[in-house]
């Protein structure tokens, strides 16, 4: 997937076919949309982004992975 993002204004990012909207990171590749949650640990800042890999094979209930990022100092 990615070892880095920067999510920048109007939904841009690092890569064109990665947008962002609110809490969503859409892969236009894959067309899937992906829910971003950020938190502070520790006083460091994440980002956790789903990993995708959606299916119809999956089980009710599937809960996909998680990416995990860590914010880089300025």
């Amino acid at each position: 997937m990615f070892n880095s993002i920067t999510l920048a204004d109007g939904g841009r990012t690092t890569d064109p076919t990665w947008v962002w909207s609110g809490d969503t990171l859409m892969d236009l590749n894959k067309y899937q949309a992906l829910k971003m949650k950020p938190k502070t640990i520790g006083g460091d800042d994440y980002l956790f982004i789903e990993a995708g890999g959606f299916s119809e094979r999956h089980p009710a209930g599937w809960q996909p992975p998680w990416f995990v990022l860590k914010r880089q100092s300025n």
